[in-house]
């Protein structure tokens, strides 16, 4: 087992170029990108529904090192503070195979 970082990213799709670009700026690569997300948080319930994907949410999962999400952490935090969004991150465990 390897120990890791879990960050999870959930955004407006809209913004999810801007997510993309973050991680490639920082040479993190590998990533799992989840579209059209349903929750509800403070603009209220987002469920993907209308003519035009501003009202639907994408999730992010990625796996990396401390190091790497200290060059992560400041340019998210920027983006989700003008565009809004939630960011969580928690120890994790990568089951080597």
């Amino acid at each position: 087992m390897k120990a890791l970082k879990r960050v999870e990213i959930i955004t407006g799709s809209l913004e999810s170029s801007k997510v993309i670009r973050i991680l490639d700026q920082n040479q993190i690569n590998g990533y799992t990108l989840i579209k059209n997300v349903l929750g509800r948080g403070d603009k209220g319930e987002q469920d993907g529904e209308g003519l035009h994907n501003a009202f639907q949410n994408t999730y992010f999962l990625v796996a990396c090192s401390e190091e790497e999400l200290n060059k992560i952490t400041e340019p998210l935090r920027k983006l989700l503070k003008t565009s809004g969004g939630v960011c969580l991150i928690s120890d994790a465990q990568w089951l080597m195979h």
